[in-house]
């Protein structure tokens, strides 16, 4: 009638083949659920697994039954992690927030499984995946299936992120040691009042792709980024970036744009968002025009509006500079 306790799988290689259940659900509240090691590899009580599998149709889940929040499930590898099954770590029906769910292998992850961290009565869960280099989208060179040895050698087109599988009812964070890679456009399932973050600390590249969220707010930290189309229909698009971004897609949307790191963000095409654009540091250039655009709020760095025609319902300025090349 309480929580769900906890469940450890470790060793220097784990596998969770087709049919394996692992169930810490609880009636008020999810448990515990780790599969090579505990939360980014950090705890030193927890070994750390090699290699990871968790094949299609294996099934993982920290649940509230009833009520209370969703449990915790992490898979974690130090070298690779390829990840094709189910987890659940979900709310309960009469209250609750959904849980958290870390799938990750260090230096490599291949994800194209599905993962549920939903919550009827309370607030959607979180999903963090975060190796080295993170490649989102599609498929390179075809999937390996698994096979009578779960930890045959593969090559690294089988290490990506399927774009179905960020479409489920969440708050995502992508993170990246080195870079984040968009090799397909991206349809992130996180509507009105949830997340996105993307997080390389290196570079971000998604030209030629476009991320869209639903209405969910869109937060990318990068050093420098090379982006195609986005779309974050209601939800705000932060830019956090200490050097340049380069733009080749349509910035969508009603929720608006916050120039926040101190590098260069140049918006070339005609775009079309139409909320708030907020400038704190750096420097954004209005290098196409803007259509309908909102207010324009500069409290910090500079503004170049160059030559071409931009709409702003209002303009606050509190200190930074505005210029029109």
């Amino acid at each position: 009638n309480g929580s769900g306790g906890a469940i450890d799988v470790l060793g220097d290689r784990v596998a969770l083949l087709d049919g394996a259940s692992l169930d810490a659900s609880g009636v008020g509240g999810g448990g515990t659920v780790r599969v090579g090691g505990d939360f980014q590899g950090r705890n030193p009580e927890v070994p750390n697994a090699r290699q990871a599998v968790v094949a299609d149709g294996a099934m993982l889940r920290a649940d509230a039954l009833v009520s209370g929040d969703g449990g915790k499930v992490i898979v974690w590898a130090d070298d690779s992690t390829r990840f094709r099954g189910t987890i659940s770590a979900r709310g309960g029906e009469s209250g609750g927030n959904g849980g958290f769910v870390e799938v990750s292998g260090k230096q490599r992850l291949g994800f194209s499984g599905n993962v549920d961290v939903s919550a009827p009565r309370g607030r959607k869960g979180s999903v963090l995946l975060d190796p080295n280099d993170l490649y989102v989208g599609a498929i390179q060179g075809g999937a390996t299936p698994d096979g009578a040895d779960p930890f045959e050698a593969i090559d690294g087109s089988d290490y990506y992120v399927l774009a179905s599988s960020l479409s489920g009812d969440a708050n995502y964070t992508l993170q990246a040691g080195h870079d984040v890679i968009f090799n397909a456009s991206v349809a992130f399932g996180s509507a009105a009042g949830k997340t996105v973050a993307i997080t390389a600390a290196n570079n971000i590249a998604s030209t030629g792709f476009s991320i869209s969220t639903a209405g969910g707010a869109l937060t990318l930290n990068s050093s420098t980024m090379a982006l195609g189309a986005i779309d974050t229909g209601a939800g705000l698009l932060t830019i956090n970036n200490a050097g340049a971004v380069t733009q080749s897609g349509i910035f969508a949307g009603s929720g608006g744009l916050t120039k926040a790191g101190i590098g260069i963000l140049t918006l070339s095409q005609v775009n079309t968002y139409t909320g708030t654009t907020t400038l704190g540091s750096g420097t954004l250039n209005l290098g196409g025009s803007l259509a309908a655009a909102g207010s324009l709020v500069v409290s910090g760095g500079t503004l170049d509006l160059q030559t071409h025609t931009q709409q702003f319902a209002g303009v606050q300025q509190t200190s930074g500079t505005i210029q029109n090349g």
